[in-house]
């Protein structure tokens, strides 16, 4: 799987270290602030949408910014089982 945007020091020594060892498919997952960002973005987004309008575009945007944080999520579940 592929990642994008910024990694921490403690997630970049996790990679190395579970590459090291030879595990190459495990997920890091978002930041408790990178997901709240994701999350208060959708919200205003949505709520944007919903206001002026409605403008369906930015619903939509809104909903697809809400839905990253959760499949995601989702996504760090699946792989750790």
């Amino acid at each position: 799987f592929r990642t994008t945007g910024r990694r921490n020091a403690e997630e970049l020594r996790s990679l190395f270290e579970l590459a090291s060892m030879g595990v190459a498919n495990q997920a890091i997952g978002l930041s408790q602030a990178d997901r709240a960002i994701r999350v208060f973005a959708g919200i205003v987004v949505l709520a944007i949408g919903l206001l002026t309008g409605p403008s369906w575009v930015l619903v939509v945007v809104g909903l697809v910014l809400l839905m990253s944080t959760a499949t995601n999520r989702l996504a760090n579940l699946r792989l750790s089982t």
